[in-house]
């Protein structure tokens, strides 16, 4: 059986973020945060050490990805930064967790540092993977090689990015994964 058939969901003011738990109910939390564009099974060859650790290990679905959903409908959507750290903060509340540790991967390294930023007093310890601490000041320096490294975030903010995926998800998937 799939796993998504096996998730939770923590219900918060603006979404039903799909999760999975593993580990003793009280384990110390250690919230792990998926990159773009993947989903929770990035984290499948972790998972099970810091459970057997004694870790209470929690993998929520990132807004927009997999079976996590906006409860009104007519919301806007947004992937801001501060949406992204806002809505781990509020996992965690609809959770009852006060402390936390939390590893994030690319998009949920930045979704990682807002939230230790929004509250650094609950965050025990950030741990960031693929994506240093970064302004994202459009008069920050890039290269020419840099540029071409992020061509699909130029693409996936135009609805000609939004129409490809949607079109043929398999071979966007494909392509951005060769």
């Amino acid at each position: 059986m799939p796993a998504e058939l096996y998730h939770k969901i923590a219900t918060t003011s603006s979404l039903d973020i799909a999760f999975e738990e593993h580990g003793p109910p009280d384990g110390m939390p250690v919230i792990l945060l998926h990159g773009w564009p993947d989903d929770v099974r990035t984290w499948d060859e972790i998972v099970p050490g810091l459970a057997e650790a004694g870790y209470r290990v929690l993998v929520p679905w990132l807004r927009g990805f997999g079976p996590t959903r906006f409860r009104d409908p007519d919301a806007m959507r947004s992937g801001q930064l501060s949406a992204l750290g806002r809505d781990v903060l509020d996992f965690a509340d609809v959770l009852g967790i006060e402390r936390f540790a939390m590893v994030g991967h690319d998009w949920g390294a930045r979704a990682a540092y807002i939230a230790a930023c929004l509250a650094p007093d609950r965050v025990m310890a950030c741990t960031a993977l693929s994506v240093g601490w970064g302004t994202n000041d459009p008069d920050q320096p890039l290269s020419f090689g840099q540029a071409q490294n992020y061509w699909y975030h130029w693409l996936m903010a135009l609805p000609r990015g939004e129409r490809l995926v949607r079109e043929d998800r398999k071979a966007f998937t494909r392509y951005i994964w060769s």
